[in-house]
């Protein structure tokens, strides 16, 4: 028997799920995890259930974005950042995250998925140290 990888299982698990109703959801996530379990597959089911996040966020078009800053955005500037990122990255939907750290000095730093937009001012102080060292 072929073995079942944890993609596949996350996207079986979306698709049986996805236009349920909320009373169905339940049944079929217990088949689904009795599934796993016939298969030995139970110690994966963190990752699974990852991969499961991953899959529908895609699916949905939703995007998770982690944004920290100097000081706390105005609701404008958030939903000006927001617009920004629907449009740049061809999403529905963004789940903004944010936080503030002083030590950034001025600027921002923006997290999507796994790139990082460094804006701040701490960051460029840095590069402009280091350029005049080499100067």
């Amino acid at each position: 028997m072929r073995k079942i990888s944890i993609k596949k299982y996350a996207q079986v698990l979306y698709e049986i799920t996805k236009d349920l109703p909320k009373e169905q959801i339940k049944v079929e996530i217990d088949n689904f995890l009795k599934l796993v379990v016939r298969n030995k597959d139970s110690k994966q089911l963190n990752k699974i259930s990852l991969a499961f996040d991953d899959y529908a966020k895609k699916q949905e078009s939703i995007v998770d974005v982690q944004v920290v800053s100097a000081e706390a955005l105005s609701p404008g500037q958030k939903e000006d950042l927001k617009n920004h990122i629907k449009k740049e990255q061809k999403v529905k939907t963004v789940n903004l995250d944010e936080k503030t750290d002083k030590s950034l000095l001025g600027g921002f730093v923006l997290r999507i998925g796994n790139t990082i937009f460094d804006a701040s001012l701490k960051t460029r102080l840095e590069e402009l140290r280091t350029e005049m060292k080499k100067s």
